[in-house]
């Protein structure tokens, strides 16, 4: 029985051990099947976040190289480190997961992980069950259960069986890394396939090649431009290199920048500016046509540099460096002048400061110094667009021995000047200084008709002398006055001359002429007749050279009348004069009254600031009455005048008046149409005996106009001082004592007025009976012409 027992127990464990090693087989194929699942899907997880990092370089990659402008060498570590980056990821991503020894215990413990109701089961069998078969050889397991590991090798494969182990690996995972990394695929592919120009320069640019990328916008940098010949720029020079251009500008000057825009326009282009002296970074530039922009930098004091920058542009054509020169400048500006010959002015001294004044025509010599060495000079003139080459001459003044840039120009007009240096470098200052040329034009010679005066009176008789009498001025000489007579019915003319100039001779630069043009001489006969007018005009010449300048005066119309005519307007002239001194007497007796009525407050103790406002009233009038004095006086010489040379006066002595005239006349210089010396000196010689009587009419006139000359001359002014002495006297014994003076002063002014209106009465009286009988003959000549007509047409 015990053998029986014994060989039925050995059998039975026997039959054990088979199951169990069948389900330890079963377990072990489950377990490498899910390793092989595991490791295939950590190979494509690996992989698609392997593409996606790579992905993602490249799209960082790409904008920072793009919009950075990377340098080479910064691109070659960029690269290099990237790739060491990648080697890294595909270690870690797909070498290291397939190198990774991964054991059926490692799946397993993953499986009871994912499946927590196996609690441990499924390692415990494959421990067991490996245990079982290791030790089948030696009859089965030592010191262990054989039941139990059965037990426990079935219960695993019965659960192992039913597991749903599809559910071990969870796909979603794997599934969003490769749907990342086809999308970023995607997207680099796609922007590969779109701008193949751009990944293929993108792609050297990887490996450190230089080369660029396509662009919308090309920044072309057109002013500064090089400097050529025909178009050189004393401002500034421009050399342009490989990336660079190069300015080199005259401090203080101003630098135009023009940038074209080629390809697509951006909205706005700016100058990124590094250095100068207060200059922003960023500067905008203002749009001046379709492509192109302007930005002009004002007065540069320091060097500095500055690139274009507009729509995918960032660094434009090329950089623009400026530096910065000190051109020479002028220390002195000396002129010399040479006044036209003609002129015989000496020169004036050496004018400085550059601004001069000088007259048309004289030569005016510069001498120019500049603060550093110069190679060529010009001064400019602004109005005229005219150029001044300077030449160098060597000077040893004050300053010591330097040089100097000189040049002549005669002026021929007022202009503005500047005196452009240019130094070794080929700049010149770009703001000189602006010096003013005013040109004195050399007038034309000024003058006027002193006589005949051009008013009611300006008549002759046909056979009467028209007194003419010129002036004539000029600033520098003149060379002929001559008078022309017209007759203005007829338009002949006779030329008189009354002046020319001795050639030799220092210049006259005022003259007065006079001729004495007697119409009842041959030649003028056709030029005086009774209702004609003969025209006078006068002609003044200058010694301007090459051509003198010609001013006329007048012209002067005298009327012919006939003497009934002239008689009436004689006494229309006398009977104004008449008023005049009747209304100016009738003031003078009230004025005087009220002088007597002064003195008289003032001799009664009377307070003198309260009589100075009375003083002044009289004051006041007598200035009136001294005026009106001077009128009459002037009204009489001139109607003294009027009979003479109309040869009213029959006697022989009015030759002797007309000769002392032209004598006096012809000496005098001063520019008056009226000398009571002249009429002073009639009246000396008449009271002598050295001049003839003249009752007719001259010697009445010269009676009144000596009445009025001592009225208006003497008698007027003395009492216009002493009143205005007693205005501002300080004491009443000083008013009444020069008060007192001017009374007397006064009371011989009425004495004199009184004589003067009782001969004009006289003289207005005996007119009055001249110029009826002359009406009454002229009436009588007239009827008796008549009679003739109608007793000839009777005969016929």
């Amino acid at each position: 029985m015990t053998e029986q027992n014994s060989t039925g127990e050995t059998t039975a464990r026997g039959a054990g051990l088979l199951d169990t090693a069948e389900h330890s087989r079963l377990l072990e194929q489950l377990l490498g099947h899910q390793l092989g699942r595991i490791r295939k899907r950590f190979l494509i997880h690996g992989i698609g976040s392997f593409l996606i990092v790579v992905a993602l370089a490249v799209v960082l990659y790409y904008p920072l190289d793009r919009y950075l402008r990377l340098p080479g060498g910064v691109r070659i570590l960029l690269s290099i480190g990237g790739a060491i980056y990648l080697g890294l990821l595909l270690r870690r991503f797909i070498l290291y997961p397939l190198r990774h020894s991964l054991t059926r215990r490692d799946v397993a413990l993953a499986i009871e992980e994912r499946f927590p109701e196996l609690r441990q089961k499924l390692i415990s069998a494959i421990q067991l069950g490996k245990s079982a078969l290791e030790t089948k050889e030696a009859g089965g397991p030592r010191n262990q259960s054989r039941a139990m590991i059965d037990q426990v090798v079935d219960d695993a494969a019965a659960h192992a069986n039913r597991i749903p182990t599809e559910q071990l690996l969870n796909p979603k995972q794997t599934a969003k890394v490769w749907a990342m990394a086809a999308a970023l695929i995607m997207l680099v592919g796609g922007f590969a396939m779109a701008y193949p120009i751009v990944t293929g320069v993108f792609l050297q640019r990887i490996f450190g090649m230089n080369a660029a990328y396509p662009r919308d916008t090309y920044l072309v940098v057109e002013q500064p431009a090089p400097a050529t010949e025909a178009d050189a720029s004393l401002e500034y020079r421009v050399v342009r290199e490989a990336g660079v251009i190069k300015v080199t500008l005259a401090a203080g000057g101003d630098l135009p920048v023009l940038v074209r825009a080629d390809g697509e326009t951006p909205r706005e282009i700016e100058l990124h500016v590094t250095g100068g002296r207060g200059l922003p970074p960023v500067i905008a530039m203002s749009p001046r046509s379709e492509k192109h922009f302007k930005y002009t930098f004002r007065r540069v004091s320091g060097a500095f540099s500055f690139y274009p920058v507009g729509g995918d542009d960032v660094e434009g054509e090329s950089k623009v460096e400026v530096s910065v020169l000190y051109p020479p400048r002028v220390e002195q500006v000396r002129a010399s002048i040479e006044y036209p010959a003609y002129t015989r002015r000496p020169p004036p001294p050496i004018q400085e400061g550059g601004s001069i004044e000088v007259l048309v025509g004289s030569r005016v010599q510069f001498d120019v110094t500049a603060t550093t060495r110069v190679v060529t000079a010009k001064i400019k003139f602004l109005e005229s667009g005219q150029e001044l080459e300077l030449q160098p001459i060597d000077i040893d003044d004050d300053g010591g021995k330097r040089t100097a840039y000189r040049g002549s120009i005669t002026v021929t007009r007022s202009d503005r000047y500047q005196v452009s240096l240019v130094g070794t470098e080929g700049l010149h200052n770009p703001h000189p200084g602006t010096y003013h040329i005013v040109a004195t034009p050399d007038h034309p010679p000024v003058g006027k008709i002193l006589s005949p005066l051009d008013d009611g009176l300006n008549v002759t008789l046909p056979d009467g002398i028209i007194p003419v009498r010129i002036l004539g001025r000029d600033d520098y000489g003149l060379t002929n006055i001559t008078v022309t007579l017209q007759a203005r019915e007829k338009g002949d003319t006779i030329e008189i001359p009354l002046f020319e100039a001795t050639p030799d001779a220092d210049p006259v630069k005022q003259r007065v002429v006079l001729t004495l043009i007697d119409l009842a001489l041959a030649k003028y006969k056709t030029h005086a007749t009774i209702g004609q007018a003969v025209v006078l005009s006068g002609s003044l010449s200058d010694n301007r050279e090459p051509e003198s300048m010609v001013k006329k005066v007048g012209p002067r119309q005298v009327r012919v009348i006939g003497e009934t005519d002239l008689l009436r307007r004689v006494s229309a002239h006398f009977r104004r004069i008449r008023e005049n001194v009747e209304q100016n007497l009738k003031l003078l007796l009230d004025r005087t009254e009220r002088l007597t009525d002064i003195l008289d407050e003032l001799d009664a103790g009377g307070a003198l600031e309260k009589q100075k406002l009375s003083i002044a009233y009289v004051e006041v009038a007598q200035g009136r009455i001294r005026t009106a004095a001077s009128r009459i006086h002037v009204e009489l010489m001139r109607a003294f005048n009027f009979h003479l040379f109309n040869r009213m006066e029959t006697s022989a002595h009015a030759l002797t008046v007309l000769e002392l005239y032209k004598s006096f006349h012809e000496a005098a210089t001063e520019a008056k149409s009226f000398f009571p010396e002249y009429y002073r000196d009639l009246t000396a010689r008449s009271a002598d005996g050295r001049l003839g009587a003249m009752d007719k009419a001259l010697d009445p006139i010269l009676a009144m106009t000596h009445g009025a000359d001592r009225i208006a001359e003497t008698l007027a002014p003395e009492a216009l001082r002493l009143l205005a002495t007693a205005r501002v006297a300080e004491s009443n014994k000083d008013a009444v004592t020069s008060l007192t003076e001017a009374s007397t002063r006064q009371r011989h002014m009425i004495q004199e007025f009184e004589a003067l209106l009782t001969r004009l009465d006289r003289w207005n009286e005996f007119q009055d009976v001249i110029t009826n009988t002359r009406s009454l003959l002229d009436q009588q000549r007239d009827v008796k012409n008549r009679t003739k007509n109608l007793q000839g047409g009777k005969d016929k």
